[in-house]
């Protein structure tokens, strides 16, 4: 009787193992419908550089199971915080294919030279399979130059028509200094930062963004920072002005929370200056007849850099001077103290208190009085009453405690602390390319949900089972 139910619930024990085993686990699902399909060859995929323009991206395919009918192309440009952006490159559908795709460039779109793109294509045909090309990386230089690159420790050099030996004194200066300038703006000094040097200011000044007809036709400006590109680009350059330019870098790295209050540029600018290494003495010079003169810009108002040539030929000097002081009277570690209230969100006032237990006000007079520049009025506090006749007043409201108007503008002008000439907007739709995994349970290639058809396996193997020994049962009783 054993013998014969074992025989009979055989083909029932062999159906459940053969579904067990075609259902996968969660984790092999997603490596088998992540699994590339074979039938969709990538043969080519190539670019070329419109340099101040866009970037032609090109790819080749070919399908042996129909017509490729759908090409995605996916981009992000290096840095931190940058987004991923897609777009439909121009093709014509069919069972070989060639797509192309534009990275716009130019007018609207900047970006700095030497921005590293990473670029992928998604391709699927008619018969439902889909791949996805290697990721190819462009690099965003003029091809009209011939390109050299040298590095030391974390920083690497992008040049032409440069000597190489004037480069690697550039480099070796740079790196001897970068622990102590991340120490005095709190970056990490192990981050890596790229460098596009140019022979002339004039060479630079076509890949500089735009910042004003005056500035952009004098000449204001040898370099810029990108760091949100990790990148500087810079012409004429000198061991001063590469650190300036480096530092700039450090700060962007140290002030990175999105609570981190906005950066005046005097002290963005004046840790710069500092940077260059020409001391306090020098600096002082520089604004010395300013200070005589009764001529030197508020701290207050340094906010932003001027848009005027005289004013910018004081502002530089001066936001390098007062961080010099600032320097030497609270020490490298004090200014990285700054950096970190600012990054915890706290405005400058606000975060020379938390750092330094002073007023900047306090500060700048105390630095004003040592270039014999008369100090300024420091603001006080005076109380205000609310007017009974405001809208639902019942009576006075309690005293209120604000700042009284003082010498001098109001408030600092607000910096937005970013590079000039970020991109405005991305040239199509923007995605995140990857996305939550899904958390929905397996299901059967025919559709079925895989732990439905188990559990009607089990269900038949349990029924069958019993009734089967109910009538082997009713057989042993009547023999």
């Amino acid at each position: 009787m054993l013998k014969r139910l074992l025989i009979s619930i055989l083909p029932v024990l062999a159906l459940f193992a053969a579904v067990v085993g075609h259902w996968p686990s969660r984790s092999a699902s997603a490596h088998y419908d992540a699994s590339p399909a074979p039938d969709i060859r990538v043969l080519q995929q190539s670019h070329r550089i419109f340099f101040g323009k866009e970037i032609l991206v090109t790819v080749k395919a070919q399908s042996d199971a129909g017509e490729i009918v759908g090409v995605t192309a996916r981009y992000r440009p290096r840095g931190p915080d940058r987004i991923s952006v897609y777009g439909y490159p121009s093709f014509t559908p069919g069972p070989a294919i060639t797509a192309t795709f534009n990275i716009k460039t130019g007018e609207g779109a900047y970006f700095p030279p030497g921005t590293d793109f990473d670029i992928y294509f998604e391709l699927s045909d008619s018969s439902g399979n889909v791949t996805q090309t290697d990721t190819q990386t462009i690099e965003y230089l003029d091809p009209a130059y011939k390109w050299k690159r040298m590095s030391r420790r974390t920083l690497t050099a992008v040049y032409h028509n440069m000597p190489d030996d004037r480069v690697a004194r550039l480099l070796d200066d740079a790196s001897e200094e970068l622990p102590h300038l991340a120490r005095f703006t709190g970056a990490p000094a192990d981050q890596p930062y790229k460098a596009v040097l140019f022979k002339t200011v004039s060479d630079a000044s076509s890949s500089f963004p735009r910042v004003s007809e005056a500035a952009t036709d004098r000449q204001f400006f040898a370099g810029f920072a990108q760091p949100e590109y990790g990148l500087f680009v810079l012409g004429a350059p000198e061991e001063g002005s590469f650190k300036h330019e480096l530092t700039h870098m450090l700060v962007e790295a140290a002030v990175t929370s999105p609570l981190a209050a906005q950066m005046p540029a005097w002290l963005n600018e004046g840790m710069a200056v500092w940077s260059e290494g020409d001391g306090l003495a020098s600096l002082n010079s520089r604004i010395g007849q300013a200070a005589r003169d009764g001529r030197l810009l508020r701290i207050r108002s340094m906010g932003t850099v001027p848009a005027t040539g005289p004013e910018i030929a004081l502002f530089y000097p001066e936001s390098g001077a007062f961080v010099g002081y600032l320097y030497a009277r609270f020490g490298p570690d004090g200014l990285a103290a700054l950096l970190r209230a600012m990054n915890e969100g706290r405005r400058v006032h606000d975060a020379t208190r938390q750092a330094w237990d002073v007023s900047l006000d306090d500060v700048e007079n105390d630095w004003r009085l040592s270039l014999g520049a008369a100090p300024l009025p420091t603001p006080r506090l005076t109380r205000v009453h609310a007017s009974p006749f405001a809208q639902g007043a019942t009576g006075t409201t309690p005293p209120a405690i604000l700042p009284s108007p003082t010498a001098g503008p109001a408030s600092a002008p607000v910096s937005t602390d970013l590079p000039i000439g970020t991109p405005r907007s991305a040239p199509m739709g923007t995605s995140i390319v990857s996305s939550p995994a899904s958390s929905a349970p397996p299901v059967d290639s025919s559709g079925f949900p895989a732990w439905a058809l188990v559990l009607a396996v089990v269900t038949t193997f349990a029924a069958a089972l019993t009734g089967r020994w109910a009538i082997l049962s009713r057989r042993g009783r009547g023999n």
